[in-house]
């Protein structure tokens, strides 16, 4: 599927509860709805111009945003999918984390630092799936 790698919140606009823009569309792919939906889990909440919203979403947030993606295409992923969509996301959260390291080595936990999420949760992840 083609997808938008870098949907977050800050680049969408709304009315209402409807999204009717989308921005940064440099980030557009061609990839498994897998590979996609995994690697925007631990990303679809973050807005790096906003301080006051949590940046990064919880375990249950990103279980929630796959699951609400498979009702929207009406089919549920595979187990072989699963464990694809689970290793991108990930991979995500590993490469945000090298970022994350890269503004502040010396503190962690501040909003949007993927580090404490994916120290505590990312070997389950690999081995249970999302």
């Amino acid at each position: 599927m083609v997808g938008h790698f870098d949907f977050r919140i800050e680049h969408l606009r709304f009315e209402g509860n409807k999204i009717v823009a989308s921005f940064d569309w440099d980030s557009l792919h061609y990839e498994s709805a897998a590979v996609l939906i995994g690697t925007l889990a631990p990303h679809f909440t973050a807005d790096w111009q906003r301080d006051n919203i949590v940046r990064a979403p919880s375990i249950l947030e990103m279980e929630n945003f796959v699951t609400e993606f498979e009702a929207a295409r009406s089919a549920p992923f595979t187990k072989d999918e699963r464990r694809l969509l689970s290793a991108a996301c990930v991979y995500a959260m590993a490469y945000t984390a090298r970022c994350n390291h890269a503004l502040n080595s010396r503190e962690e936990g501040w909003n949007g630092d993927l580090r404490p999420l994916l120290r505590t949760h990312g070997n389950r992840l690999l081995e249970q799936g999302l």
